[in-house]
């Protein structure tokens, strides 16, 4: 039916578990992660939300965090064209 065509673009759903580990998969190949505390997902019609938390080196100053934050969002906007926002919390390992 028509309703039930359209209705995964009116609500919230998880990606696919390949989605979810190709988003993994970036992430960890950064060398200045050390691993993924939680990685939740969530499209929304045609975008993607993508809210992570990863653990990195505790000595890290601010500015080194928040580039790393940016480099992380940028990887996976640029590797994965519908995401279209990117959440990243840092926690010292």
């Amino acid at each position: 039916s028509l309703l039930k065509q359209n209705y995964g673009g009116l609500m919230d759903v998880a990606l696919p578990m390949e989605d979810v580990k190709n988003i993994t998969q970036i992430v960890q190949d950064l060398p200045e992660v050390e691993r993924i505390g939680y990685l939740k997902t969530r499209r929304t019609g045609k975008s993607v939300w993508v809210d992570l938390q990863v653990l990195v080196n505790g000595q890290k100053t601010v500015s080194e965090a928040n580039k790393l934050c940016q480099k992380i969002k940028g990887k996976l906007m640029s590797q994965i064209k519908t995401i279209g926002n990117v959440q990243v919390t840092l926690k010292p390992a």
